[in-house]
């Protein structure tokens, strides 16, 4: 199972953390993320706040229009706002 999932992960383009079904910490973050499928993505900062509760619908999108770049720079200008900086 933990190979198919790596190859799942590079095949979908997926350099990011990932947690694994069985560790400890999912039901913590199936519970703060408010996750009711899996799979599921999420883009939290540092701090653990989220940033795109909807990120695979996102990443789906913007790679099939060759705009990761944009996405990302959307990311990170949710952590700005989120931050109190203005952008």
């Amino acid at each position: 199972m933990r190979f198919q999932l790596d190859e799942y992960y590079e095949k979908q383009g997926c350099s990011w953390g990932v947690v694994q079904l069985r560790d400890p910490i999912i039901e913590k973050c199936l519970e703060k993320y408010d996750v009711k499928a899996l799979p599921s993505c999420r883009v939290v900062d540092e701090f653990g706040n989220c940033l795109d509760a909807n990120a695979r619908q996102h990443v789906e999108i913007y790679r099939e229009k060759r705009q990761m770049t944009e996405l990302f720079d959307r990311w990170r200008r949710e952590q700005m706002v989120q931050r109190g900086v203005r952008v």
